[in-house]
């Protein structure tokens, strides 16, 4: 059951209360309306005396939680700048001195503006039962996250390094900053408070900005990739990103739902249609190792896609993770090419090694023909 807070005082409503299913968004029981929400669930003990536990995936965004009538835990915050619970899996230990034969699992959610404010999943059961789903979705939405977030984070340091070190591979500039802003977008799904900033709407904003100018930054990696730079065509995808970069830090925050689930599904096309175009020149030119990176894109970026849409039943972050995956094709990709820029070079120098040594071996022997000429010049004038 759910029921607003009209009054925003932190006490239970004592009418409003109607049934929802979990996970909920609020949003569609009451429009308009940014909480507080308490929802209420009812249960009973058949063993009295067992242990048990209790899990919560998301709070979206920040709440507190009460076994009957005793407070298991809150939130640091709130208030505005509210806490971030929103991708934090929660998991408590039910005391047995605070439960009987019918029990409720009370949560008070606070939501804001500029999220779609609800309740996750609720799992309530035996230790054994709970922790091991605890310790999955913990993995799901925080470790799985971190991991994808350092690999990108290594990947921008290293090709920062190539590029500062080689300034004419301009792919590795582009890819170095493609990585470094997927990383500060990405780190939105990782924060629990609002800081540095004064509120987490700020967090929001920042992230779309950084996913925004990752678009273009990669659609510049993969053309200066293939040697395929045309200034119209980069001046319009990066004046578009700039518009929608606008239209993120102006837009009401209300309407910052709306703009996110537009930059997911744009951002997921631009990257499905520019692996697609790499895959075909592969095969235009017939280079290899072109082909088999615009391959791996191209499927990578399909099975994104099509999970993101739905058609493909996958959890939302193993949607996240084909991303460092790409990340890793790419650099796959440009170790192939530096591979086989060594081995042109390596080339290059036995040739000319060798046509140093044929030069050295005629110049040789012109002279000693010159020196014998000379020696009989010298015995004829005798």
């Amino acid at each position: 059951m759910a029921a607003p807070e009209r009054a925003g005082d932190g006490v239970r409503p004592l009418e409003g209360w109607q049934p929802v299913s979990l996970p909920d968004l609020w949003q569609r029981h009451w429009p308009g309306f940014f909480g507080p929400v308490w929802y209420r669930l009812d249960w009973q003990s058949d063993c009295p005396g067992e242990p048990l536990a209790l899990s919560i995936d998301r709070m979206v965004m920040a709440g507190e939680v009460w076994l009957n009538d005793d407070l298991l835990w809150r939130d640091e915050h709130l208030v505005e700048p509210l806490s971030r619970s929103w991708n934090m899996p929660r998991y408590w230990l039910l005391p047995v001195s605070a439960q009987s034969h019918g029990n409720s699992i009370w949560v008070r959610v606070v939501g804001s503006e500029h999220a779609s404010p609800g309740l996750g999943t609720v799992r309530l059961g035996t230790p054994e039962q709970v922790w091991p789903e605890y310790r999955h979705q913990l993995l799901l939405q925080r470790d799985l996250v971190f991991i994808t977030l350092v690999i990108s984070l290594m990947l921008g340091v290293l090709f920062l390094t190539f590029w500062l070190l080689r300034r004419q591979e301009h792919a590795f500039g582009w890819f170095a900053l493609a990585s470094s802003l997927w990383t500060v977008g990405l780190s939105n799904m990782l924060v629990t408070s609002s800081w540095p900033f004064a509120n987490g709407e700020v967090w929001d904003r920042l992230s779309q900005v950084m996913l925004a100018l990752y678009c273009p930054a990669m659609c510049m990696f993969v053309w200066a990739f293939i040697g395929q730079r045309r200034v119209r065509r980069e001046r319009a995808i990066w004046l578009a990103a700039l518009v929608f970069c606008v239209v993120v830090v102006v837009v009401p925050k209300t309407h910052i739902s709306l703009v996110q689930l537009v930059s997911a599904v744009s951002l997921r096309l631009v990257l499905l249609a520019i692996s697609v175009q790499l895959l075909w020149h592969g095969c235009r030119v017939r280079q290899r190792y072109l082909t088999l990176l615009g391959a791996c894109m191209s499927g990578l970026a399909l099975y994104e896609f099509l999970a993101f849409v739905g058609v493909l039943k996958v959890p939302e972050v193993y949607v996240l993770l084909s991303t460092p995956f790409i990340s890793a094709v790419m650099f796959m990709g440009l170790a192939m090419r530096f591979s086989s820029s060594l081995k042109r070079i390596e080339r290059f120098n036995d040739e000319l090694q060798t046509r140093v040594d044929k030069t050295r071996a005629e110049l040789t022997e012109t002279l000693q023909r010159e020196h014998q000429l000379a020696a009989d010049n010298i015995r004829l004038n005798e």
